[in-house]
């Protein structure tokens, strides 16, 4: 089992964060924030990017499970943005659509590839 930094915060609360993230990311494009939010932010957007590239029923029922409403777009534009954008742009990349930059003051800035 590995270890996940627990965030000073409770389990729903930390996925909550995350699944913000995963939003803010497809959203903006890139994001900024401490390096355990950034790890696990990077992780369930690859996963979520290599599901979408399989564009059927299920797979859209489980972004739509995932994803949150941002200031910019609604639910329903952010799996159309996932799907019809992202999965096409990484279609032949088997994977590493994310990236960390360090920044100063031991923040991390997370952006799509």
């Amino acid at each position: 089992m590995s270890y996940q930094p627990k965030r000073a915060v409770d389990s729903a609360r930390r996925k909550m964060i995350t699944r913000q993230q995963c939003s803010d990311l497809i959203s903006y494009g890139a994001i900024t924030t401490k390096l355990s939010c950034a790890r696990s932010t990077q992780r369930y957007l690859e996963k979520l990017i290599t599901i979408s590239k399989k564009d059927n029923l299920v797979t859209r029922r489980k972004a739509y499970s995932i994803l949150l409403r941002t200031p910019k777009y609604t639910q329903q534009e952010l799996v159309k943005k996932l799907f019809e954008e992202l999965a096409k742009k990484y279609q032949t990349r088997k994977g590493g659509y994310t990236r960390l930059l360090r920044t100063a003051e031991g923040k991390f800035i997370v952006q799509l590839v």
